[in-house]
């Protein structure tokens, strides 16, 4: 291609964003369509404290239901998440020390398989199993763009006093699914080249557009994970099978340049239901399962300061704390004998 004709082809896709950003009214500056930002924490050694002392109790949970091979302990709700908030902020602070940039603006297109390497890596150090799985095939079983999300166990007690198996579904970069730009929520389909041929809404236009999707999207978008219900997992499931259905369906009827609108919410329905999702994004036995983009050594080697649970930290200081006391008591019973021998010496 000349580069006269490249020019033109640029010019041609400037007028049509043009076009189309002015035609939704993308006049806010606004980089996502969902105001909804990563929620950021701070933590005191106090509340680090706290969460060493949640990972300690978890461990010991995992034991005692280990040798009992049934669930008869496991934590309290409030202490599940709060384990899962900080697991999700210590991913957090790898990724923005990773891309370089303000979390809270940056879209973490391209990060999805490092999160969840990292997310995979801290839980297994707490003693939890993570199953880290791609959307394609474990939701959509189309033929989508990868995404890496992580789902997860953990023991819990019940109102009723009874012990179940807890599932949370941990996706700290399903933000980029809520861009802007590239017609990702603009509710158009348009055919482009750049694009392999269609760049149609993305999972998140399809995620806020149904009913009681919005809410969904607020929880997961700030916290970073949210507890795998029925409802949970079919807005997630939803999102992806909707997205992988459109584009297979129109991406072959359409010329390049040609914009269409999309269904209307009233026909947003894929028939699975949120059990099912649960099953397919649980289900360690399932051959999609994928493992993860980097091994422990890698997460470990990058990340290794960062990614310290708390009560590795805690053991690691009483640890040094321990040979300290064990260095002064060394020096305490040379000096004793030192004396002694000098005391011994003079009479």
């Amino acid at each position: 291609m000349s580069e006269e004709n490249s020019l033109k082809k640029i010019s041609k896709w400037d007028k049509i964003k043009k076009s189309l950003k002015a035609f939704f009214g993308y006049k806010d500056g606004k980089k996502f369509v969902i105001d909804t930002q990563p929620y950021i924490k701070e933590y005191s050694e106090i509340e680090l404290a706290n969460i060493a002392n949640i990972e300690e109790k978890l461990k010991n949970i995992l034991q005692k239901n280990a040798n009992s091979k049934e669930i008869v302990d496991g934590l309290t709700i409030d202490e599940a998440n709060k384990l899962l908030e900080w697991v999700v902020q210590a991913d957090r602070k790898c990724l923005n020390k990773e891309s370089k940039e303000d979390i809270k603006e940056k879209s973490l297109m391209g990060y999805c398989g490092l999160s969840q390497g990292i997310v995979y890596t801290i839980l297994k150090e707490m003693g939890l199993e993570a199953r880290v799985s791609n959307v394609n095939p474990t939701i959509t079983g189309e033929n989508l763009g990868g995404h890496a999300f992580n789902s997860v166990a953990i023991p819990v007690k019940q109102q009723d006093g009874n012990y179940i198996e807890k599932n949370f579904l941990i996706d700290a970069t399903y933000r980029q699914f809520f861009m802007r730009d590239n017609f990702s929520v603009s509710g158009r389909f348009i055919k482009d080249k750049r694009f392999g041929g269609k760049a149609s809404p993305m999972a998140g236009y399809w995620c806020i557009n149904l009913p009681g999707g919005k809410r969904f999207a607020e929880e997961i978008l700030s916290s970073g994970f949210v507890e795998l219900t029925p409802e949970n997992a079919k807005f997630y499931g939803d999102s992806f099978v909707l997205e992988g259905y459109m584009d297979k369906k129109f991406q072959e009827q359409y010329e390049e340049g040609v914009t269409i609108p999309v269904p209307r919410k009233k026909h947003l329905i894929t028939g699975i239901s949120g059990e099912t999702y649960i099953e397919y994004m649980t289900d360690k036995n399932r051959q999609d399962y994928r493992g993860i983009d980097y091994d422990d050594g890698e997460i470990e080697k990058w990340y290794g300061n960062i990614i310290k649970t708390p009560l590795m930290r805690k053991e690691e200081l009483q640890k040094s704390t321990n040979e300290v006391k064990d260095r002064s008591d060394f020096i305490v019973e040379q000096d004793k004998s030192k004396e002694e021998k000098f005391s011994q010496d003079r009479y």
